[in-house]
């Protein structure tokens, strides 16, 4: 039995011939034995991104309940392709991004670096450059697993008070390990195809990804129908509940600029100095979290995807995230980039140092660059902060913000420009064009659930 064997019984076109998942993990790891005892002989792998390769048996039986559920009919599609040429003005979608709807129409497939993607390239070995698995890897997977009842004791039993919110994907419990370390458990929805996917991505990335400005996950748990990750607690929440929540906080100039740069350091981090081009796809104050010491960390990876080293970038058509943070060409024609990335933090940018949500103020962007060109940028600044603020780094966010969501993504910077500007080291700005003028609408996802969803 072969991995392609496996594949395709999964894909019989009568339900009733496909296997159960005991008889597909079964199948797998039969097929892994027979793997790894001709080791020797066996080609490698064709797969650019060292950090997602074959991940254990019990990931590859995730990935083919997943690929079994990955038929989407279009209609249940968040966002199409002719709504989002709606939604923009002053841009029309190129001749390119009509090649992009065609091609993607009917492709609705698992991002090309989760394993189950890997197996079939171990199936159809293509001329790309060649990759060996790490034995390592599968192993360490592995070790960041828990058992349902760690988890259970740590939840109190998955108790009412221990419940610290509930969105799109399932339930956020708070919990207390034996090591007497609080986490935060989310538990995904069974029936939710999503959730597979979420638990899939954020498991395969993060579990390589070590940065201080980006979430920790500290490991995940897979019992029946159970799918759960489990992350470093963060105590303040979301930025979204900070700045712009029911009980929302006043900051001071310190902790925005502070939060500003953090941030800058997370994407750069993923952008570049990872080694692995990722593009995180859903950047926004729902989806920054502050620990109790006010450090922001990115988080929400389930819909995060990564560029091979040639590429700038690729194009969905799916797109996520609240409306507001979503470059023209990712709405226009599903293309995201490192510069798609670069627009939702300029997005943010501008609702830290303002105090004004995108979502509350859909024109911000363009009302923003409008005070800046008029030479009033400095009215800008939330008033909360009664003017106790330096102008020269005020000025400087403000500029670097407007620049990050210029309408075309050639003319934004990239994240390690960003970062010289905000730090200082560049003495001389461009000035920033127009951005572009956006109807508010949001996606599948919206502000409040990714915002209950990161509790």
């Amino acid at each position: 039995m072969t991995f392609l064997e496996v594949a395709k019984r999964c894909l019989h076109d009568e339900p009733n011939k496909r296997p159960t998942m005991a008889q597909v993990v079964v199948q797998l790891e039969s097929a892994l034995e027979q793997l790894e005892s001709s080791k020797s002989s066996a080609p490698e792998i064709a797969c650019s991104d060292s950090v997602v390769s074959c991940a254990g048996e019990t990931l590859h039986s995730i990935s083919a309940e997943i690929e079994e559920k990955s038929s989407v009919d279009e209609q249940n599609m968040p966002l199409s392709l002719s709504e989002r040429s709606k939604m923009v003005q002053n841009a029309e979608p190129s001749g390119r991004g009509a090649q992009v709807y065609k091609r993607n129409k009917t492709a609705y497939k698992l991002p090309r670096f989760l394993p189950w993607n890997a197996l079939w390239k171990r199936a159809n070995i293509t001329k790309k450059s060649q990759l060996s698995i790490p034995e390592y890897f599968r192993e360490e997977v592995e070790s960041h697993r828990f058992d349902l009842a760690t988890i259970a004791a740590a939840t109190n039993n998955f108790s009412l008070p221990n419940e610290i919110g509930a969105g799109a994907f399932g339930t956020v419990y708070k919990g207390l390990l034996s090591t007497g370390q609080e986490v935060a458990v989310k538990r995904l929805s069974s029936n939710s195809y999503q959730a597979n996917s979420v638990l899939k991505n954020e498991v395969l990335l993060l579990s390589k990804l070590q940065h201080p400005n980006l979430i920790k996950l500290l490991g995940y748990c897979l019992h029946g129908q159970e799918r759960m990750l489990v992350y470093e607690l963060m105590e303040k929440k979301s930025l979204n509940a900070y700045l712009f929540g029911e009980t929302r906080h006043k900051l001071g100039w310190t902790i925005r600029f502070e939060i500003v740069i953090d941030i800058a350091r997370g994407i750069l981090h993923l952008h570049q100095d990872s080694g692995l081009k990722i593009i995180h796809r859903c950047i926004q104050a729902s989806t920054i979290l502050l620990n109790k010491e006010m450090k922001p960390k990115i988080s929400a990876f389930g819909i995060a995807r990564t560029l091979e080293e040639h590429q700038t970038e690729t194009s969905t058509s799916r797109i996520f995230c609240s409306y507001g943070y979503m470059s023209p060409e990712y709405i226009m024609e599903g293309i995201f980039s490192v510069k798609s990335g670069v627009f939702s933090f300029g997005v943010l940018v501008l609702e830290i140092v303002s105090g004004r949500s995108i979502s509350t103020f859909p024109d911000l962007m363009y009302c923003d660059w409008k005070t800046w060109n008029g030479g009033k940028a400095l009215e800008l600044l939330d008033k909360s902060m009664k003017g106790e603020f330096p102008a020269d780094e005020a000025l400087r966010c403000i500029q670097v913000g407007l620049l990050c969501v210029q309408k075309r993504r050639d003319d934004r910077p990239t994240m390690q420009s960003v970062l010289e500007m905000l730090e200082g080291e560049v003495p001389l700005f461009p000035q920033p064009l127009p951005p572009p003028m956006l109807k508010m609408k949001h996606t599948q996802f919206d502000d409040e659930d990714l915002d209950r969803l990161n509790q």
